[in-house]
């Protein structure tokens, strides 16, 4: 089930339930790395999200909109695995492209 963080649904709960009904929410998702970098104990991760919502996401009405972002993962090894990611992503430029600005 859906549930739509918009209008007077702006709880806790309905942004919550937003992310997890996010595959629901944004159906066509893509993820496609971009480029990959390693030094040392660290690879450094380009990726590009492409996607869109079949309804308001994060309070914002896209009417139809798509919007098309980077992210950046930063993975540290110890021993040849992954010890530590640290994951950003740009959904602020995801709602500025979907509220048409």
């Amino acid at each position: 089930m859906l549930c739509l963080y918009s209008g007077d649904n702006k709880t806790r709960e309905g942004f919550l339930g937003q992310i997890g009904g996010f595959g629901q929410l944004v159906p066509d998702l893509k993820w496609a790395v971009e480029a990959m970098h390693q030094d040392g104990n660290f690879v450094t991760v380009r990726s590009r999200a492409t996607g869109t919502p079949v309804g308001p996401m994060f309070g914002v009405d896209g009417e139809g909109r798509s919007f098309d972002i980077m992210t950046i993962d930063i993975h540290e090894l110890e021993d040849g695995k992954i010890a530590r990611s640290y994951h950003v992503e740009d959904w602020a430029g995801a709602l500025g492209q979907l509220s048409g600005r």
